[in-house]
């Protein structure tokens, strides 16, 4: 769930490339953050300049800090990115760096060579570098955005104006992203105690498949574009950013008595009671069916992956049928030998000294066991050790690495996933991270389906010895927060994406996903621990 609050709190939201002495600033801008009509943060965003012999370059800088509700914990997220970039907006170097759980993360994308030089670094260790493919797209930074939205305003010959272009977002990783900004109206009001032409917008990102209300402004000292407020719904409530001054941004989230409740508020009720939805949504074996609609009228972007099937349902363009069946887990073998299930990253550190230590645990918990190490074993005593390390159940940890989580010993269904996914490649077992829904019932023992995340081990679907390489692999589900309940996976999962969760693509796996809460509706199907499923059966 931490990722996912991660995520939406990005939407709303280190300096380097030619030495901090030689940025001299343009302007800052200070903004309120709200969820659910409550202060959730400050936002600064800030635009510099460096002259060089090869020309002007331009820095765009952006610093986070949020406190969210996760239940009864609170949870402090700080995110800051920065883009510098050439005078016509061609992109040299990005990053953002998050703090979340006491865990620094810092990430670096160079694109000054033939490839994209990736570089992660955790407080107190060693920079990891690597390469990626540099795009052949033309993008955009963020200062030359800015430029081209006032410029194509100014320009209009009518108030119908839609403007198209392609930049990155640092927190995604180097993906190009296409955004179309459509003009909605034009009015004069005050911005900051001056009188000024708003423009108003709807901005659709299409790789998130989010759109969102955006406000501009325009300074004609710096000759760039002022967002002046920003908005998006989801089930969150309305995320909003609002200019501000810096002590009013700072006043604000000071007399905010109570930060925005991001857990419970996400949860999608069942329409079934307490006993009926227990004994046929926590069962690890057989099969269960769902029909999974959107609100929106589109069809909801789910997708087979691990034990789960989606196909199309005739006459409803906006549900799909989803089938989670016990016996029969993703074929992987095309999968196998992919270096991103396998390496560590800044998240995945499996690397790090302190998750070694919990791997060698996975090798020792073998003596419990007959015979030579199974794939099955290795894997059950990773979740095993996933369990005794995480000590203590708590929300407030914001979003930690497998590193951290075992320094720590805290954290939540995140933590459990990346740990687990961080001891099976400790041990040579590709794994990735799955978020998604979850069968968990309230206070009251009403039945809903909530934010989760867990973890996929690419395995053989039998108990095959460890070292056989003949053997096809299958991307197996299993959730290390159920161990002590006695499951590995339940049918009452219901998985919307994937993630390698590698340096390259940042959080874009969350953000690509986010728009979702708040818009899917879930009708129980039919369900057996033993007969295949009937998939002509309707809601």
């Amino acid at each position: 769930m931490a990722r996912w609050i991660q995520a939406a709190a990005l939407l709303l939201a280190s300096a380097v490339g030619a030495g901090a002495e030689e940025w001299q600033p343009i302007v800052t801008y200070h903004y309120t953050l709200r969820i659910q009509d409550r202060v959730a943060g400050v936002m600064e965003q800030g635009y510099s300049k460096a002259h060089k012999p090869s020309g002007d370059l331009f820095r765009a800088t952006e610093g986070m800090h949020a406190e969210v509700q996760r239940g009864k914990d609170t949870t402090q997220l700080d995110f800051d990115t920065f883009f510098v970039e050439t005078a016509s907006g061609e992109p040299l170097k990005m990053g953002y760096s998050q703090l979340m759980a006491q865990d620094e993360i810092k990430m670096e994308y160079d694109f000054a060579g033939d490839a994209v030089a990736i570089t992660s670094q955790k407080k107190g260790q060693e920079p990891m570098v690597t390469e990626g493919a540099k795009t052949t797209e033309v993008v955009i930074g963020k200062t030359q955005v800015q430029r081209l939205l006032k410029k194509e305003f100014l320009a209009r010959t009518s108030d119908e104006l839609v403007v198209s272009y392609k930049t990155m977002k640092p927190e995604m990783g180097f993906e190009p992203v296409q955004v179309t900004s459509t003009l909605t109206a034009v009015e004069e009001g005050d911005v900051l105690g001056e009188r000024k032409t708003i423009s108003k917008w709807k901005t659709d990102v299409v790789n998130l498949n989010l759109v969102s209300t955006e406000w501009y402004a325009f300074d004609e000292a710096h000759d760039m574009a002022i967002m002046i407020y920003y908005s998006v719904n989801s089930a969150l409530g309305n995320l909003e950013a609002t200019l501000a001054t810096k002590e009013g941004a700072d006043e604000a989230m000071s007399a905010e008595d109570k930060r925005p409740e991001l857990v419970h508020s996400t949860y999608i009720p069942m329409d079934l009671g307490f006993k009926e939805a227990k004994e046929r949504l926590f069962r690890d074996s057989g099969y269960q069916q769902y029909f999974v609609s959107s609100k929106d009228g589109s069809r909801p972007p789910i997708l087979d992956t691990g034990y789960q099937r989606v196909a199309p349902v005739e006459g409803r363009p906006d549900m799909v049928r989803v089938t989670v069946d016990m016996n029969d887990a993703e074929h992987g073998q095309a999968d196998v030998g992919d270096q991103k299930y396998l390496k560590p990253s800044a998240m995945i550190d499996f690397d790090h000294p302190e998750v070694q230590a919990l791997a060698a645990m996975v090798w020792k918990d073998q003596k419990n066991f007959y015979g030579p190490p199974t794939v099955f074993q290795l894997v059950y005593s990773s979740i095993r050790v996933t369990g005794f390390a995480i000590q203590n159940s708590t929300l407030a940890t914001g979003f930690a690495s497998a590193s951290e989580t075992a320094r720590t010993k805290s954290g939540d269904c995140s933590e459990n996933a990346v740990l687990l996914a961080a001891l099976l490649r400790a041990i040579g077992i590709p794994s990735r991270t799955v978020s998604g829904l979850v069968y968990i019932e309230d206070a009251n023992f009403s039945p809903n389906m909530g934010w989760h995340m867990w973890t996929q081990a690419l395995i053989p679907k039998t108990a095959a010895d460890y070292v056989a390489v003949d053997t096809d692999r299958y991307w197996v589900d299993v959730d290390a927060t159920l161990i002590s309940l006695g499951r590995l996976h339940t049918v009452g999962h219901i998985a919307l994406g994937t993630s390698a969760m590698t340096d390259a693509e940042g959080h874009a796996a969350e953000l690509k996903l986010v728009n979702m809460i708040g818009n899917l509706a879930i009708q129980v199907g039919e369900g057996s621990d033993i007969h295949k499923p009937d998939y002509n059966a309707m809601p």
